[in-house]
């Protein structure tokens, strides 16, 4: 960045009182701007969860949006500032900010998502649509109102990026007190009114900046003096060589990268809590908060030099395939990534250029961000089977940022190649000489074959094509299979996530993962394949309900959730089955009889299979025709909240018989429903029943069943027969604090497991 110094210009009384007050309107609208935008990210995303399985790939693929639309924002900024000058481009902008008031407030169109293929190009359509035109325009506000306060005169306007910390700051705050604050206490058409009152008082900010702009560069000999001291501040840089335009690049589009390939990860293959997709973003804009302050507030040496101690762990926790402890890898992941991001972050603060193109380097780190966003959300789930963008943002980073400073000399260079290729030595031997010598234990081989491989790959830390090579070659050489282990049948990856199929390491069982959860099991043994494993064992809760309902022949049943098919080996005689299940992916997999063949065995002549939500499908079902409706659609540990608000209940009773029953799998590792649940029942006049499973024996988990969580409920004690009366079984109770959820209120926050 060029330093530079500001002449002293004459003021007028009115001019100077207009000075001093410039820096605090500034200050209030970028953060005031900044608020709503990241406000409106996890509202609107919250809106179009329920409909697409409340999938963590909605939350990545909104950023995503988020991201081009504030690339088209920067955009418009850098182009009007650079063609109609200060004064013309603060009247367009006011004239802009109009245009949106006639979208508000905000909602979704009422369109259906895709029963089959990708729903991205629908999500991204819908979101266009929704909040599109007044996203474009406030995502303007921060370079632009940094480069109107390059022109206002202030002490500080040669280099205003500081102003840049309140944008994100109020960013990080909406982040972080949307699902704590706005979710409990607003329903969704209470936050788009407060919206839809923010963006006015926004729009009344920022005509209050304009018309202080105004008093500020009136024209005449001020304007020109200002024009002079701009040029003057810029000499020697009025061009940007595109080597340094694409290290800018580069140095965004990693962190945005990490960020997303971090949320999946974390909300999908680690921990699949909806709160945690908003951390890493938050992290992420407290970064540029950080790093683009006035003075240093962290030692960028320090940084660097403390990455190499978070990175060699990181990757060692992902060559492990390691699953807890949860709050060890949270802590750990969350620390390199936000640690990662400081650097990145700080090498682009630190290379800023003068301040006539500020707006077109904002650009150019929103095209890194871009970038970035569509490699982790577009790219990455057509060409992988696996979350690899994440190891992939690892090994970028190290490659392009010098952790531990430069050395020189050619013997040194050499060695670039030569210490990775030992790392790949290194780990390709020891798991060659541990499998001769057999020792099998899982946990102890990885330990020995990454011990000695992350000390030759913190040796190579000190340069960066080194050290990116190095960790490249570990990860690499480490996915040999060595030992014990589960051989994987299938693998594949769409918009909903990773699945694959397993075989168990006693060879006995196939398993079937969504992520890291599993979501079904099946004994190769033809004596008991057709024995229904995991949640829906004979000896749990589906067990019960099943036995004690006496289900008739020709009765008609209805399950939300596919699965590996477990569930149709409870049909009987003459009924008639229809799964619903919003996963293409896993119906091929259910329908492979080289994977699973509960389906093929089981199911009845009278089964049927549709793709697309559950909620949407079972309202296309005839009143009172359906016998007992099966939500199983938690299994992965996110909560479909449309599939268990008041309206979704009222559905579901419209479509049972007299004596129909609604059962719910609400078997989860991180929220609780039951009391959720139990309100829904009581609002819709129903009885509830639960049967949760805390423990089960040593020899049920080796036979992959796993305890777990029922709910019943039904309209008379009558249609339950004898299953209140069986052991485990207790009528379910709401809390005195619990809301009834609703299509326009939810609050995920109030029920997630703190233990």
């Amino acid at each position: 960045m060029i330093a530079v110094q500001r002449p002293d210009l004459p003021e007028a009384p009115a001019r100077r009182k207009a000075v001093a007050l410039i820096l605090p309107v500034f200050t209030a609208t970028l953060f005031s701007s900044a608020m709503l935008l990241f406000v409106v990210e996890p509202m609107l995303a919250k809106m179009a969860l329920p409909l697409l399985g409340s999938t963590p790939a909605v939350w990545t693929t909104s950023v995503m949006f988020f991201q081009a639309v504030l690339l088209a924002g920067y955009g418009y900024a850098h182009l009007s500032m650079k063609y109609l000058g200060v004064r013309r481009q603060i009247q367009l902008h006011v004239a802009l900010l109009i245009l949106p008031l006639a979208t508000l407030p905000l909602h979704l169109p009422g369109w259906s998502p895709p029963a089959s293929g990708s729903p991205v190009l629908w999500l991204l359509l819908v979101l266009t649509v929704s909040v599109g035109l007044p996203f474009f325009v406030i995502s303007a506000t921060s370079p632009l109102l940094q480069s109107w306060f390059s022109h206002t005169g202030h002490r500080h306007a040669p280099d205003p990026y500081f102003l840049y910390r309140a944008s994100n700051l109020g960013s990080m705050v909406a982040l972080l007190g949307y699902p704590i604050l706005i979710e409990p206490h607003l329903r969704l058409t209470e936050q788009s009114n407060a919206w839809s009152f923010g963006y006015a008082s926004v729009c009344v900010l920022l005509v209050a900046t304009a018309l202080t702009m105004f008093r500020l560069i009136p024209g005449g000999t001020a304007t020109r003096a200002l024009r002079a001291l701009v040029r003057e501040n810029d000499a020697g840089s009025t061009r940007i060589p595109w080597r340094r335009r694409l290290r800018w690049v580069a140095l965004a589009a990693v962190p945005a990268t990490w960020m997303l390939a971090l949320t999946s990860y974390l909300t999908t293959g680690l921990a699949p809590v909806p709160l945690l997709w908003v951390i890493p973003l938050a992290l992420y804009l407290l970064s540029f908060t950080i790093v683009f302050a006035t003075r240093p507030m962290v030692s960028q040496t320090w940084l660097r030099r403390a990455l190499p101690f978070l990175i060699i762990p990181l990757v060692g926790t992902l060559q492990m395939h390691a699953s807890g402890p949860l709050w060890f890898l949270g802590i750990l992941h969350v620390s390199t990534f936000f640690v990662a991001a400081l650097v990145c972050h700080g090498e682009l603060a630190a290379d800023r250029p003068a301040a006539s193109h500020l707006t077109a380097y904002y650009l150019w780190l929103a095209v890194g961000g871009v970038l970035g966003g569509s490699f982790a959300g577009l790219v990455a789930p057509l060409i992988f089977n696996s979350f690899a963008e994440y190891p992939i943002a690892v090994v970028a980073l190290c490659l392009l940022v010098p952790l531990r400073g430069a050395i020189v000399g050619r013997a040194l260079r050499r060695s670039d190649l030569v210490l990775p290729v030992a790392v790949a030595v290194v780990v390709i031997g020891a798991a060659i000489a541990l499998d001769r010598f057999g020792i099998n234990d899982q946990s102890v081989q990885r330990t020995l074959i990454f011990g000695p491989a992350a000390v030759l790959a913190f040796a190579a830390s000190a340069r960066p094509l080194r050290f990116g090579l190095a960790i490249a070659a570990l990860l690499l050489a480490s996915s040999v299979p060595v030992g014990a282990h589960e051989d994987q049948l299938f693998a594949a990856r769409d918009f909903f996530g990773v699945d694959r199929v397993t075989v168990s390491q006693q060879g006995t069982q196939h398993i079937l993962y969504s992520g890291n959860i599993v979501h079904g099991a099946q004994n190769l043994d033809p004596s008991t394949r057709d024995e229904p494993l995991t949640y829906y064992s004979k000896s749990g809760p589906l067990g019960d309900i099943f036995a004690g309902l006496s289900l008739s022949a020709g009765a008609h049943m209805s399950v939300i959730g596919l699965g590996a098919g477990s569930m149709a080996c409870y049909s009987g005689p003459n009924q008639d089955w229809s799964f619903f299940e919003i996963d293409p992916l896993v119906r091929k997999i259910a329908f492979d009889p080289k994977l699973f063949t509960f389906m093929r065995d089981c199911a009845p002549a009278h089964t049927s299979v549709v793709l697309g939500d559950g909620r949407l499908s079972i309202a296309s079902l005839p009143a009172h025709s359906q016998d007992m409706i099966v939500v199983d659609a938690f299994g992965s540990d996110v909560i479909p909240v449309n599939l268990i608000t008041h309206e979704a209940i009222s559905l579901y009773r419209s479509k049972l018989t007299s004596s129909g029953v609604l059962v719910f799998n609400i078997s989860n590792q991180y929220v609780d429903l039951r009391s959720v649940l139990a309100r829904e029942a009581e609002a819709a006049g129903m009885l509830s029943y639960v049967r949760d499973d805390g423990a089960i024996s040593p020899a049920e988990a080796a036979d992959e069943i796993f305890a777990s969580t029922w709910m019943v409920m039904a309209p008379s004690p009558a249609v339950l027969n004898n299953l209140p009366s069986q052991a485990g079984w207790s009528p379910a109770t709401a809390d005195p604090g619990t809301q009834l959820w609703t299509d326009d209120f939810s609050d995920v926050f109030s029920v997630l497991r703190w233990h």
